[in-house]
């Protein structure tokens, strides 16, 4: 079943099988359970189970085992034509549990279940073992009678914040071995010994384990503040060839139908990117300007285990640190989540504060925009905290997502950072000797996302040609070949997120899309027109920030004239000196339909911003009329955007809205389906969407490719 189809049912999902017989499967809870849908999941459970169910004291524990029991009936029954509630289990002398045999049916099975999530492994006749943990602040130490001794002095050595993740990843891996073996916790959990290979688990023999080349362990993604292990009885079957790796699942000769039958939403991508960031899916919300990106739709993201950026473009830095803390709050400590951070080469100070508040509060993931080369403030997030751990490696707390267009850009992200700016932080105070040190070792950024055809800021680059290209410069990297490369602009149907993946991208990143929902920091009437968008309905208008320099951006046409205001606003900037120069009639066009003030209103109001945030540019236009004439037409831009983020239905056309084409795209995807109106597109249900989509579209498509 589809992830997010039945809002009745439990989000089940299908994790791709690090062994391709074994099929694996998730549950986690989500929001609108109630008792009518515990009762339902109820009525499949046998007598035993339900008499256990009422057992548990607490209401989450029992609908987690609930959860978990629904699970395992509905996995098995996939494929057969035995229904749920059918399946009849024994157990055997060391109380492992089996199908009953008078159904027939010889598979092996294992269920887990922690934190409210139930993983279920399921094999053809091979002895399985699964195990899922919760990773808690509260837990207690590593118990040192559960490790072996290589293993106590494994983690010994880790720093003390990676100790108890190492501990529990174990646990599972140990726990998971004993579910296979049928022995539980009979199997001397301090006889068992794992190390590691090439970043992989690996049985060592043991007075317990006798024969640890016939187990295949494997780690699990699984969700956010979880880790979870899979054990299969080995050898693999002869004669076929199973990929390595989520990225080969898709490209192995003649379309390997054994990998890529299985491949879901969660394969697409990079499995190092979502390492990384502990998220399920190579798939990011993007940030977007005055909180567009909102607390609430980071923390929605965050909650459902994927990565999403809030957008601090024109907030306050107290706008900023609120945002951070309710963000925080919702999605726990260890939650992913991340702040943009907008390049201001004019005025420095800017990324400066931001900057200053981001390391304070201990914001770990920076999505740093508009930068053509790196600047001192971002230099000096991307290297605080850098150290050299105990074992040689480099630890690198703060992590870099630059969005780039050219080339060019791409290039000054993968090297490290620019020297003289190091030497001049170094020299400052602001970095340590250390730090300075190891800058040359890293490249400016761990990730970048080639924006295409976005809305807002855009150069309107096609993806189908910057994007391999830039892939290939990160190919040719110094120090930067280990970055990965996502992609951005119209991505709006699993057509377009299937394509990108093709192209080589190791994550997408969507944007306009996320506008219009209930989440996304913007008035419900935006969110009216977002909806009745269509490819076509977008128009290109000078960038309000640079307009001097005709930059552009992208915003939406249908319905609205700021596009047409937009432009001729420039074109009078181009063509006049001074707002006296401007001849009459257009002078009373501006004040009474476009603006809806007058001249003098609107500089007392800009001269008063100002004066306290940036007097030399005010000096600079008491000096130019030209540029006082600039100023009163950004405040126009900056005006529009205030009135669309505040639904003044009344100046309705003076909305200001940046969107791509991406959002006419979903629109006529969605047309007609109980996703159609915007209230129910939440971030997440759109990333499950459009991932679980581009996924059965590659491997459809791809295999009648090879067909023919």
């Amino acid at each position: 079943m589809t992830a997010g189809t039945d809002a009745r049912n439990p989000s089940v999902r299908q994790p791709v099988s690090p062994e391709p017989d074994i099929v694996l499967r998730l549950a986690r809870p989500v929001s609108g359970e109630g008792d009518d849908i515990r009762q339902d999941r109820l009525r499949v459970l046998a007598a035993d189970e339900r008499r256990r169910a009422e057992d548990f004291l607490r209401s989450a524990d029992r609908d987690e085992y609930i959860r978990a029991h629904w699970l395992l009936r509905h996995a098995l029954s996939e494929g057969t034509s035995v229904p749920p509630g059918d399946w009849a289990f024994t157990r055997d002398r060391y109380g492992k549990p089996r199908i009953a045999e008078h159904l027939g049916d010889s598979r092996e099975f294992s269920l887990s279940h922690s934190a409210g999530v139930a993983l279920v492994a399921i094999s053809t006749g091979r002895p399985v073992g699964v195990d899922i943990e919760r990773l808690a602040d509260d837990d207690p130490p590593p118990l040192r009678s559960c490790l072996s001794p290589a293993e106590q002095t494994t983690l010994s050595a880790l720093p003390g914040r990676d100790r108890h993740p190492a501990f529990i990843q174990l646990w599972t891996l140990k726990e998971a071995l004993a579910k296979a073996m049928g022995l539980g916790l009979r199997l001397p959990f301090g006889d068992v010994d794992f190390t590691w290979r090439d970043g992989r688990p690996v049985l060592r023999p043991t007075a317990s384990v006798r024969a640890p080349e016939l187990w295949m362990c494997h780690r699990l993604d699984a969700p956010v503040g979880l880790r979870a292990a899979l054990c299969v009885r080995g050898p693999r079957p002869r004669g076929r060839t199973y990929p390595r790796s989520t990225r080969e699942m898709t490209t192995l000769d003649g379309f390997a139908p054994a990998g890529v039958r299985q491949a879901d939403g969660e394969a697409l991508g990079s499995a190092a990117f979502r390492r990384r960031h502990g998220v399920r899916l190579a798939y990011v919300s993007g940030s977007m300007y005055k909180g567009i990106a909102s607390a609430a739709l980071v923390a929605r993201m965050g909650r459902s285990g994927l990565l999403g950026y809030f957008g601090t473009g024109g907030l306050r830095p107290e706008q900023i640190d609120e945002a951070i803390t309710r963000i925080r709050a919702e999605v726990g400590p260890d939650g992913p989540f991340g702040m943009n951070l907008l390049a201001h080469p004019d005025q420095p100070r800017r990324e400066e504060q931001t900057v200053d508040l981001l390391l304070a509060r201990d914001v770990r993931r920076v999505e740093a925009a508009a930068f053509l080369q790196p600047s001192a403030a971002l230099v000096r997030y991307r290297l605080t905290g850098v150290h050299r751990r105990d074992d040689g490696s480099v630890a690198v707390p703060n992590s870099v997502l630059g969005k780039v267009s050219r080339p060019e850009s791409a290039r000054a992200f993968l090297a490290p950072a620019p020297a003289h700016l190091v030497s001049a932080l170094l020299h400052s105070g602001a970095l340590s000797a250390e730090e300075a040190a190891l800058a040359p070792y890293l490249p400016m950024a761990d990730d970048l996302c080639v924006e295409a055809d976005s809305g807002g800021h855009t150069d309107q680059r096609q993806l189908i040609t910057v994007l391999p290209e830039i892939v290939r410069v990160r190919d040719t990297a110094s120090v930067g070949r280990s970055v990965c490369v996502g992609a951005a602009g119209g991505l709006g149907t699993p057509e377009a997120v299937a394509a990108a993946f093709l192209l080589g991208a190791d994550f997408v990143l969507t944007g306009s899309i996320n506008q219009c929902t209930p989440e996304a920091g913007t008035a419900d009437d935006v969110k009216d027109l977002l909806q009745s968008a269509g490819v076509q309905d977008t128009m290109m208008v000078p960038a309000g920030d640079m307009l001097e320099i005709g930059a552009r951006a992208q915003v939406l046409g249908k319905g609205l004239f700021f596009p047409a205001r937009a432009n001729k606003l420039y074109d009078l900037y181009r063509r006049y000196d001074s707002l006296d120069a401007i001849d009459e009639p257009t002078r009373r066009q501006l004040q009474e339909r476009f603006f809806r003030r007058r001249f003098e209103e609107i500089w007392q109001e800009t001269a008063g911003y100002y004066a306290t945030r940036d007097p030399a540019e005010l000096a600079r236009a008491d000096a130019d009329p030209k540029h006082r004439m600039a100023l009163v037409f950004k405040w126009y831009f900056v005006h529009s955007t205030r009135l669309a983020m505040s639904g003044s239905s009344d100046r309705r056309v003076d909305y200001q809205v940046a969107c791509g084409p991406a959002m006419g795209a979903l629109n006529g995807y969605l047309a007609g389906t109980e996703l159609e109106n915007w209230r129910a597109r939440h971030p997440d249900t759109l990333a499950d969407l459009l991932m679980t989509e581009a996924a059965r579209l590659l491997r459809t498509r791809l295999a009648a490719l090879v067909r023919t």
